[in-house]
């Protein structure tokens, strides 16, 4: 912010970079550089900003090639358990995002969202992607994520 109260640029810096991609907000780029450091080491040599560079990366490339955009969300187990979403050639985060979770789908074996909900109810009368609810605000709170807790298990590049 180059104008406006001092407070504005304290917000803007304690939200981060990553709100003003545009960036998905289930797409952790801290996670996706740590476990791709292949995309991390072309990040740093591109000279652009490497959370960009890593959302950019995955939505073109990073999806489809099995890359895990978070620590819950499996992009290979994903796209094997719904073959009508791999058929659809769309990104599986983003399908889960919009569509999944209302049908029941689950991003991974670590997380069953049908049992996050029923155990949560303040979550599922709220409407809102539960995976997500759970990065941004269930773990934190001490909820539990229904499910084999085993997140992340897709191979990483």
């Amino acid at each position: 912010l180059l104008y406006g109260q001092g407070e504005g640029r304290e917000i803007y810096a304690a939200i981060g970079k990553a709100a003003d991609l545009g960036a998905h907000p289930g797409f952790d780029a801290e996670y996706y550089l740590l476990s791709n450091l292949d995309v991390a080491r072309a990040a740093t040599s591109s000279g652009r900003d490497p959370f960009a560079f890593a959302y950019d990366h995955y939505q073109l490339y990073g999806w489809k090639e099995g890359r895990n955009p978070d620590a819950v969300f499996d992009t290979k187990g994903y796209l094997n358990a719904y073959g009508d979403v791999k058929a659809a050639g769309v990104d599986p985060l983003l399908h889960y995002d919009l569509y999944g979770w209302k049908e029941g789908r689950d991003p991974s074996k670590g997380f069953d969202t049908t049992a996050y909900l029923a155990t949560n109810g303040d979550v599922a009368r709220s409407k809102v992607d539960p995976m997500l609810h759970y990065l941004q605000y269930g773990a934190l709170e001490g909820r539990a994520a229904p499910g084999d807790t085993t997140f992340g298990f897709g191979n990483q590049g």
